[in-house]
């Protein structure tokens, strides 16, 4: 099974209810993927996080693989041969999943529920969340008027829509 570290929008900050990866191996970092196998468990990182996996990590229950020295989805290919990986959609992007399941590899992968989540008792809560509309003392200038901004620049580059997923993007529009 893979663990990201990620939550369904791909923001950089995720809430500590989302904070999957660091639960079950330690690792704090702000980048990072695990895979849990029936025999073993990798925790994948690039090189600006080498010290800190071998101090957050418990290296008899993770074997180290950087990034930096090899990509996940080619140490993938190679090492996953002929097994049935599991991941949860919500929390990868289409073009990774797409990279993993490419014409190249024998292993399979398969959509599933989030397998941690099932054994994560006693999860965070996530934080509650309101939306307050700011004044133009604050923003600058009005929602009604960032939108007209923004289909300007829809129209200027030819493109029929902009599709916003990060919180900051919205909150600010």
């Amino acid at each position: 099974f893979l663990i990201p570290r990620a939550d369904s929008y791909q923001n950089e900050y995720i809430e500590p209810s989302n904070s999957r990866l660091e639960w079950r191996t330690g690792f704090t970092g702000s980048a990072g993927l695990c895979l849990v196998t029936l025999q073993s468990a990798f925790i994948f990182v690039d090189g600006r996080y080498k010290i800190q996996v071998k101090n957050e990590t418990n290296k008899s229950l993770f074997k180290i693989v950087l990034t930096s020295d090899t990509s996940f989805a080619a140490w993938f290919q190679k090492n996953c041969m002929n097994q049935l990986i599991g991941y949860d959609p919500w929390l990868h992007t289409v073009s990774e999943i797409d990279k993993l399941a490419g014409d190249n590899t024998t292993a399979k992968i398969k959509k599933c529920l989030n397998l941690i989540d099932k054994i994560w008792t006693q999860r965070p809560c996530q934080m509650s969340q309101y939306l307050e509309a700011h004044s133009t003392k604050f923003s600058g200038v009005t929602s009604k008027i960032k939108r007209g901004l923004i289909s300007k620049i829809i129209t200027d580059n030819g493109a029929d829509a902009v599709v916003l997923t990060k919180p900051e993007s919205i909150c600010w529009l």
